[in-house]
Order: structure tokens, then C-alpha cells, then sequence
């Protein structure tokens, strides 16, 4: 009886998490099933090429991306009752998007021939574009706010497995390497596509006319969120685009390769922090500071024991990962994997405690320091070793940045409740 009693009472918490969980399955164990064929294919630099492009994208993405996912949700999340409020928010979101995505992308046809560096680079580089545009039509912070998730688990997985599908019907020869990121725009677009129509249908949002003042609210109430969460991206991404500034694509594609099966491992234990988030923001929405430290602070605690056993679980077996996902080729794979492994941990707290936390204690600026602070370290110490230490230097490096960010949120909250007694 008590447990029908907590799952009615956390109903949309609870199907946030199970849509997330199966999103995140999806997003880990397909790519799993299409890497190691595509490894076999295209090889080390071929790989290291796409995975170069990729993390271009990526940053053209944090862009877009924003802060919406955050301040949105949000937003979404405390005023999810008012319709005329929400197709505000979801017309303004998707002007101020599409905004920055042309004037990013303008900037960065400016500084291209620094980046991009053959016609194959620049034709991927294209080609690849639908990966951003899908993020400008997809309203994922809709969905978080007002705990919808089952909406998104659809979107999600059906552009994933015609991606996965075409992989294994296109992908025939090394050059054809080209074409993996276009597969991965068809997917995206679809996504958006399919996101938008649902949205519209079932969650009876429509657009409206927004005005100057909508936009720059938006951008206002995103900035510091934003700012955090670029900082933490780039990064976290900034190893392999430094890589492939000072290293050789083959070097590349090794580090690519194994911090591809950590960011699959986080994608496990990804959907708790991600469901928690706007639970959290309308939880404590009226809670004093003590209060959101002690529940914040809480769920590290119990998350804790699941991510350490994480940890150990990926060091021990990072052998049969290797060989199973990336195939003999790949073992220089294996010591960055467990060097990475200990990043499970960190990064899932980071996120309790920075966006989860720092962001719904009004505390986005703060966060946005240590951010700073973590990436000016990570910048510097994998430029500095990238030549002479290679993928080391960036395995350690992600590891050390991940660790200072947790060090500085940790004291934050451990301070705020000290002030709070006092």
C-alpha cells in the first residue's frame, strides 16, 4: 500500500525517470551495437576525423542549446497550469534559438578556415548542420517541465534506430566516413520533426506573438545558465578538439573512442539527476536555504554508493569493454578508460550539485565561476601535455577538471549550511 501511495504521489517523477532511463538506454546501447562495426570500417583517423566534426557541432549546439534546458524548464515547471504563459515561452524559446544559430553560424563561417581544414571538413561540416536545427525545433524543456517524458521517448527512438539501421546499410568503406555525420543530421531532423508535431497535438502548445522584451527576458533569464553550462561543455569537449589541433587524427580517435563508452556509462545513471530537476525546482520552490542544502546534499549521499560501485565496475572490466565495443585495435583504449572511469562519479555530481542545486538556489552565477575556474584549468594543462603525453594528457585532465568543480560546489553547499545555523 505505501509504495502505491509514493508512486501516485510522485507520479510525473517517476515517469520522468523511466522515460529518461529509457532514453538514455537507447542513446547508450545503440551506438554500442553500431561503433564497433563502424571502427572496423572506417579505422582510428577516419574516426578521429568524424569525432573532430562532431565535437564542432557539438559546440555550435551549446549555443543554441543555451540555457533553455535549464531556466525553461524551470519556468515551464512553475507555471505549468497557464497556457497563455507556456505558448509564450515556447514561441519565444524558439525565435531566440533560431536567432543565435544564425549568427553563430555566421561568426563561425568567419574563423572556419582556422578550424576546418580540407573540402571534406567543410562538406561534413554542412552536412552536419541538422544535428543544431533539430535542437532549435525540439522543445525538450516543454517536456521536463511539465514531467511529459513518455512524448520524448517516442521522438528519440525511432530516429535512433534508422540511424543505427543506415550505418550498417551505407557505411561500406573507409571513405565513406563522410557520410556517418549526415546519418546523424537524417536522425536529429527527425527528432525535431516529430518533437514539434507531438508538442503541438498533445501538449496543445501553439505560437503566439512574442515580443523584443519576450526574447530578451529569455536570454537574460538564460545567460548565467547558459554560461555554466558552455563552460562545462566546452571542457569537457574541448580534449578532443585540442587533440586534433596538436595530435594525429589516429590519436584522436583512440581518446574519442574510449570517452565514447564513459559518456555511455554516464547516460545510465543520467536520467536520475536529469528527472530530478524540475521535481527539485517546484519541491523547494518555497524552501529556505537550509532546507535545499540538506536535500540536496541528501540525494548526493545516496547517489554516492550506485556511482562508486560505477566507478570500481568500469576500472575492473575497461579490458572487456574495450575489446567487446572498440575491437583489438582500440586496447591503447583501455588505460584511458579507467583513467576516465572515476569522471562516472564526479560528473553525476556535478550536476546534483551545480545545475540540480547551485541553479535552484538561484546560485547560476556562482556556478558559472567555478565553472570558469575548472575549464581555464582543463584548457591549460591538456594544452600545455597534449604534444608530449598525448591522450594521457587528456584523460587525467578531465578527471582533475571534474574534481575541482566538485570540490568548489561541495564547499559552497557545506558553507551554506554553516550559514544558515548560524
Amino acid at each position: 500500500m505505501k509504495l502505491k501511495e509514493v508512486l501516485k504521489s510522485h507520479g510525473n517523477l517517476v515517469e520522468s525517470f523511466l522515460s529518461l532511463s529509457t532514453i538514455n538506454a537507447i542513446n547508450t546501447i545503440l551506438p554500442l551495437i553500431s561503433l564497433p562495426y563502424m571502427l572496423r570500417v572506417i579505422g582510428k583517423a577516419y574516426y578521429g576525423s568524424y569525432a573532430y566534426i562532431y565535437v564542432i557541432e557539438d559546440y555550435l549546439l551549446l549555443f543554441t542549446t543555451f540555457g533553455f534546458i535549464y531556466s525553461a524548464t524551470k519556468e515551464v515547471s512553475q507555471c505549468r497550469e497557464d497556457k497563455e504563459t507556456l505558448n509564450k515561452i515556447y514561441t519565444s524559446v524558439l525565435v531566440t534559438k533560431s536567432i543565435i544559430f544564425l549568427i553563430v553560424l555566421s561568426v563561425f563561417l568567419i574563423v572556419s578556415p582556422f578550424v576546418l581544414h580540407s573540402k571534406e571538413e567543410y562538406f561534413m561540416f554542412f552536412i552536419g548542420l541538422g544535428i543544431v536545427i533539430s535542437d532549435i525545433l525540439m522543445p525538450t524543456y516543454l517536456y521536463q517541465g511539465l514531467e511529459r517524458m513518455r512524448y520524448l521517448t517516442i521522438v528519440n527512438t525511432l530516429p535512433k534506430l534508422i540511424f543505427t539501421v543506415l550505418i550498417f546499410i551505407i557505411i561500406k568503406k573507409p571513405s565513406d566516413y563522410i557520410y556517418i555525420i549526415l546519418l546523424n543530421s537524417i536522425g536529429f531532423i527527425l527528432a525535431g520533426i516529430l518533437s514539434t508535431i507531438i508538442a503541438h497535438r498533445h501538449l496543445k502548445v501553439k505560437f503566439v506573438r512574442v515580443s523584443y522584451n519576450d526574447i530578451k527576458s529569455q536570454i537574460v533569464g538564460s545567460s548565467s545558465v547558459f554560461a555554466s553550462n558552455i563552460g562545462i561543455s566546452f571542457y569537457r569537449n574541448a580534449n578532443t578538439l585540442i587533440l586534433g589541433l596538436f595530435c594525429s587524427d589516429s590519436v584522436v580517435g583512440v581518446y574519442a573512442a574510449a570517452e565514447k563508452i564513459i559518456k555511455a556509462l554516464q547516460g545510465v545513471v543520467n536520467p536520475i539527476s536529469q528527472a530530478l530537476f524540475p521535481h527539485v525546482s517546484n519541491v523547494l520552490k518555497c524552501s529556505t536555504s537550509m532546507a535545499r542544502a540538506k536535500y540536496i546534499m541528501k540525494l548526493c549521499v545516496k547517489l554516492c554508493p550506485v556511482l562508486v560501485a560505477g566507478v570500481i565496475l568500469t576500472y575492473i572490466f575497461a579490458p572487456l569493454l574495450s575489446n567487446m565495443i572498440l575491437g583489438k585495435d582500440f586496447s591503447d583504449a583501455i588505460p584511458l578508460i579507467r583513467i576516465m572511469s572515476i569522471v562516472v562519479l564526479f560528473g553525476c555530481l556535478n550536476y546534483i550539485l551545480g545545475f540540480v542545486g547551485m541553479v535552484n538556489n538561484n546560485a547560476s552565477e556562482l556556478f558559472f565561476k567555478y565553472v570558469i575556474i575548472a575549464g581555464l584549468a582543463n584548457i591549460i594543462i591538456v594544452s600545455l601535455f597534449a604534444s608530449s603525453f598525448s591522450y594521457y594528457a587528456a584523460a587525467w585532465n578531465i578527471v582533475i577538471s571534474e574534481g575541482l568543480l566538485f570540490l568548489l560546489c561541495l564547499i559552497y553547499f557545506i558553507k551554506m549550511r554553516r550559514t544558515s545555523i548560524l
